[in-house]
């Protein structure tokens, strides 16, 4: 009962200018993930923030792992490669897709617009380095997909 009022809770707080039902249908795919490995989920604030990542006009979604809470743990979905992050492209028919999915240390948003880039941080075995040194993937949503244009 609690998770499901965070859910509510977040739906309408988070959402932004996207309609209420649009995000409680990403919350409940996520919580449908979920199911096998949690049986209480609660999302805090911070787990879903919607934007437009691509300038088409159409929110987005970034779901950020490190703040859900699985059987009441902290950071389940996160360890020494970071958090689970998952991006999703909005459509014109208003549904949503799975974008892409990382393990991250965070992102960062660069630019606007159809110019905007993604600047995910992520374990540097990504970028064939050593695993703490920093790696970067940068992309774009195109066509439904995260788009890795480099890394660094």
């Amino acid at each position: 009962m609690i998770a499901r009022a965070m859910l509510t809770a977040a739906a309408l707080l988070l959402c932004g200018s996207v309609q209420a039902a649009e995000v409680k249908d990403i919350l409940q795919h996520e919580r449908q993930l979920l199911a096998g490995q949690c049986s209480e989920i609660e999302f805090y604030p911070g787990f879903i923030e919607m934007m437009d990542l691509n300038g088409d006009g159409r929110e987005d979604a970034i779901i950020d792992y490190q703040y859900v809470h699985c059987d009441g743990a902290t950071e389940t979905f996160c360890g020494s490669g970071g958090c689970t992050l998952r991006l999703y492209s909005g459509s014109r028919n208003g549904a949503f897709a799975e974008a892409g999915e990382f393990l991250s240390y965070g992102l960062k948003l660069r630019g606007s617009g159809k110019k905007r880039r993604i600047a995910i941080s992520v374990h540097g075995s990504a970028c064939g380095k050593a695993g703490a040194a920093s790696c970067t993937i940068t992309g774009r949503l195109a066509d439904g997909k995260f788009v890795i244009e480099r890394k660094q």
